[in-house]
């Protein structure tokens, strides 16, 4: 699903080169996300007249069925037709999805050199396939981890955050917040569930093992896991739109949006799933 950087070089001997220190002091506005109180229409752009005529349009191509079956792409990531459909029509956000849209936000950032330089994204890992540790029989998602994070155009001295999209059974999605600057493990999850909370924190275990032989100073005893009980949880009916959430929080991280929804104003979900898809549609070319 995510093409390969050109320039990543996954021998093990690179990622013991050039380690990096971690000895500068942050606060917590260096987090991924700042809680303050922000009013619903802070945070979501209401759709306009223009918005709302094209989305029309979008939906009535995919009236015939032989839209629904083409494959779109953007920057070389391919969607199937129904799984950006689905984003519309409420249903459960397909991996392809996740991988375009983040590919979205990228080329956004690349306009701003800032914001992109401080973001990592380690994409198309798809955890959780089956349950425990018994699916990852030979290493092979912690050799895959450890290869998407090595790229050596990096810049790992600006270089902030690590977002790694994690999923339980192709159904539920959750996020993994590696914040090096304050070193910190932060899950981000719209449905707390025991068996996410122990998903992470395998994979917690697993990022331990690449900072320790990236950066020369890390400490294991420095670094904590938290996770943020303060992000908003899904409702009820709402057990389809863990992935819109997620998508949301990798949005407003790599943006620099330090703010998080108050428990008592709800997330409006189709709005964010009709931007998205409003996004994707005028991104995309069909294939």
């Amino acid at each position: 699903m995510i093409k390969k950087e050109e320039g990543d070089d996954n021998r093990p001997e690179t990622r013991s080169k050039n380690r990096i220190k971690l000895n500068k002091k942050y606060t917590s506005s260096d987090s991924a996300f700042k809680k303050v109180n922000v009013r619903k229409e802070d945070m979501l752009a209401v759709l306009d007249k223009e918005e709302k005529e094209k989305m029309s349009l979008f939906i009535n191509t995919f009236k015939d069925k032989r839209t629904v079956r083409k494959m779109f792409s953007f920057n070389k990531i391919t969607c199937p037709g129904q799984s950006i459909l689905d984003i519309f029509e409420g249903k459960v956000t397909d991996p392809q999805v996740i991988d375009l849209y983040v590919e979205i936000i990228k080329d956004k950032l690349i306009k701003e050199e800032d914001k992109m330089s401080r973001v990592k994204f380690a994409l198309s890992l798809m955890s959780s396939k089956v349950v425990g540790e018994a699916k990852d029989a030979g290493g092979k998602e912690k050799k895959r981890l450890m290869n998407l994070l090595v790229n050596r155009h990096d810049n790992w001295d600006s270089i902030r955050y690590i977002l790694i999209p994690l999923n339980e059974n192709d159904f539920h999605w959750h996020l993994m917040v590696v914040e090096i600057k304050l070193k910190r493990f932060l899950h981000v999850n719209s449905l707390s569930k025991t068996s996410s909370t122990k998903e992470f924190h395998r994979w917690v275990e697993w990022m331990k093992l690449f900072l320790k032989e990236k950066y020369g100073d890390y400490k294991e005893e420095e670094w904590e896991s938290e996770i943020a009980r303060w992000y908003p949880q899904q409702g009820a009916g709402e057990m389809l739109d863990s992935g819109i959430y997620m998508l949301k929080a990798i949005e407003n991280i790599a943006n620099g949006v330090h703010a998080v929804w108050k428990k008592n104003v709800p997330l409006d979900v189709e709005l964010i799933r009709a931007k998205i898809f409003m996004e994707i549609m005028k991104m995309v070319k069909k294939i």
